[in-house]
C-alpha cells in the first residue's frame, strides 16, 4: 500500500491499528481470521467501536482499512 497508493507513514500506522482492532474483535468472537468474517460481523465490530466513543472519521478510516485488506485478499486468492 505504501508504494502503490503513496500513503503517509501516519496513515499506514493508523490502518495497522485499525486492523489490529478487527483482529482483536475476531479473537474475542472466536472467528478464525478473515475467512469466517461476514458483513454482519463487520457491522457489529464498527457498532462496538462506535459505542466506545470512536469518532466518525476514525470509523470511516477503519472501514477503509478493512475494505483495503479484503480487496488485497481477494486479489491474492485468499478469500472470496
Amino acid at each position: 500500500m505504501r508504494f502503490q497508493q503513496r500513503v503517509s507513514p501516519h496513515t499506514l500506522d493508523a490502518y495497522g491499528r485499525d486492523l489490529r482492532h478487527l483482529e482483536a474483535f475476531c479473537d474475542g468472537h472466536n472467528l478464525p481470521l478473515w475467512d469466517a468474517l461476514q458483513p454482519a460481523d463487520i457491522r457489529e465490530h464498527i457498532a462496538q467501536r462506535h459505542r466506545h466513543a470512536v469518532g466518525s472519521r476514525s470509523l470511516q478510516r477503519e472501514l477503509s482499512a478493512i475494505r483495503g485488506l479484503f480487496n488485497f485478499l481477494i486479489k491474492q486468492g485468499e478469500t472470496d
